[in-house]
């Protein structure tokens, strides 16, 4: 019996002196210690019961999987309790609504004291302990309707002062028992006032880089660019929003109209155009640890706004605010002037040019009386300066000169935005030739060179002679709703002579001989017939028009027949 007393006694005083080496490693870190708190924001998560998360937690409902916790008569599991889970601590919060009689937190207290854990903290309602050499948190309230139990195994956990911030968060959904000596309510204005300055700035290097991709000229005229563009940055790991704005109180709206879509501001830098970045976080009033971070800023002569989403973390959030806070103004696109900010941001339809290289069409739907589709088309060069202003349909470059299609019709301008040549309709020649046309059958040719009508305007039809160079010219017989004849064709130079008067029916070029074969119908009492001839390209007569038949009019040799004899032309 001694022999048995005795051994007892030396289990118990192992026991104990265990209990003390282990205690003594965790009161090596005094609490008067100064540590750095755990930032913790405070979140609705059952019915009326809140809890202090750290903000870089996230919680979440566990609803499904193998899970289950067995504790006096409660036996908890996914299928009939609500299991919450905060990631990424390992802590979980279980609700259950089983009978108050199934748990008495004072009779499990003692039980667990008894069996020998060591207490390290303590609340009502709550402790912090350790067994078998591991620390262990449980927590419990009831509601009067429902348990409420929290409980941590921090395997990984030797720092005690990380583990009585654990301890804290999973007591915190207690009421009127939350203490705060590890962990820190999170003061986002603070956490910005009192962070370091580093050397470098990512968010700088990474919006340089973004702006001058991002933000081309064509992309600067167009309105539209206003709705923003995406970008990825490396350095939050994010796809973050970039949007020009026009005015610089961007930000302080968005603090008046705060309240009605239920966010707080819970920092502000005020946006000094040229002199200091603006920033401003919200955080949401449904939401506690859902936050929005917007940053204006100044490069090149923009006002440019930079936002990252709610899903963001808040301590990419926290970096992102601090790194806006530090943006100085930047250059980053060296092209950008005043005129090209005068433009910036105005058209609703911007089209570069092949030519004249670093032009554009530009569609102004802001001063666009003919109601055109895309807006009023005009030109800019390259330089970002109106040379055709904004009056036309469509307007493009065609043979070295802008050609502009409006409601009355066309118009020929020069590089300069000059007017050459008004019409309903034209078409290019050679040179500086036009072919002109427009209602009533009427048809001319225009130089544009001497700013003349070389075939003036008149009810006929023109067309080229093949490459002669020169015309045929037809004049309007007869004209009705359904039906336009033409009368007999003749023949004119490029300077507007007449070579031959319209008496013929056609004329053929030939290229090889550089002549012209002549057609004439003829009358011959009741029967009509064809005479053939050919001409010069001044309009002089080598052949007379006598023959009665033409072959290979187009060849090297042409062969004419009269009363049923052949000859060649030219003579051998």
């Amino acid at each position: 019996m001694n022999t048995r007393k005795d051994s007892n006694r030396k289990i118990k005083g192992l026991l104990k002196v265990s209990f003390l080496i282990f205690s003594s490693l965790f009161s090596n870190t005094p609490l008067s210690m100064e540590v750095d708190a755990l930032r913790v924001i405070t979140v609705p998560f059952y019915k009326d019961l809140s809890i202090d998360l750290p903000i870089d937690a996230e919680l979440k409902l566990r609803e499904s999987g193998i899970y289950f916790w067995y504790i006096q008569k409660l036996r908890l599991t996914p299928a009939k309790d609500k299991i919450f889970q905060i990631a990424p601590y390992n802590l979980d919060i279980v609700v259950s609504e089983a009978p108050q009689s199934d748990f008495d937190y004072a009779f499990w207290r003692k039980s667990m004291v008894e069996d020998g854990v060591e207490i390290i903290d303590e609340v009502p309602g709550g402790m912090l302990y350790s067994s078998a050499n591991v620390l262990h948190i449980f927590t419990y309230f009831y509601t009067g309707q429902e348990h409420v139990l929290g409980k941590a195994t921090l395997f990984d956990t030797e720092d005690l002062a990380q583990a009585r911030a654990m301890f804290e968060v999973l007591n915190s959904f207690t009421p009127n028992t939350k203490q705060r000596k590890f962990t820190a309510p999170f003061n986002i204005a603070n956490e910005l006032q009192t962070k370091e300055i580093g050397k470098d700035n990512p968010l700088a290097n990474e919006l340089r880089e973004h702006v001058q991709e991002g933000l081309t000229k064509e992309r600067v005229l167009r309105t539209r660019t206003l709705d923003g563009f995406w970008a990825k940055f490396n350095a939050f790991n994010e796809i973050i929003d970039i949007y020009p704005e026009l005015e610089t109180d961007t930000l302080e709206k968005f603090a008046d109209e705060a309240d009605q879509y239920d966010w707080d501001i819970r920092f502000h830098q005020a946006y000094l155009p040229g002199k200091q970045s603006g920033s401003m976080v919200m955080q949401s009033q449904t939401d506690p640890m859902s936050f929005i971070t917007y940053c204006l800023f100044q490069d090149s002569g923009l006002n440019l706004l930079v936002s990252i989403p709610s899903t963001v973390s808040v301590t990419k959030q926290l970096e992102f605010a601090h790194h806006c806070n530090h943006l100085t103004t930047a250059q980053t696109l060296p092209w950008m002037t005043q005129q090209w900010l005068s433009k910036s941001f105005y058209y609703k339809r911007v089209k570069p040019m092949d030519e004249p290289e670093g032009w554009f069409t530009v569609f102004d739907d802001n001063d666009n009386p003919d109601d055109y589709f895309f807006g009023a088309a005009g030109v800019l060069d390259s330089e970002a300066r109106l040379i055709i202003p904004n009056r036309f349909e469509e307007i493009e470059w065609v043979d070295g000169f802008f050609v502009g299609q409006s409601k009355l019709g066309k118009e020929l301008l020069n590089k300069s935005g000059e007017s050459l040549l008004i019409a309903e309709n034209f078409r290019f020649v050679d040179d500086e030739l036009y072919f002109v046309w427009e209602d009533d059958n009427l048809q001319g040719l225009f130089d544009l060179k001497n700013k003349a009508w070389i075939i003036p305007l008149a009810e006929q039809t023109i067309s080229q002679l093949d490459n002669s160079g020169l015309f045929t010219f037809r004049e309007v017989s007869e004209s009705t709703p359904t039906r336009v004849r033409y009368g007999k064709v003749g023949l004119m130079n490029r300077d507007g002579v007449v070579l031959l008067e319209n008496e013929y029916d056609h004329f053929w070029f030939n290229a090889q001989l550089n002549v012209i074969v002549a057609q004439q119908k003829m009358q011959l009492g009741s029967r009509s017939t064809y005479r053939y001839g050919i001409f010069n390209l001044k309009g002089e007569q080598l052949v007379p028009v006598h023959y009665d038949h033409v072959l290979n009019e187009q060849e090297t040799i042409i062969n004419l027949r009269k009363d049923e004899l052949w000859y060649q032309y030219p003579a051998k």
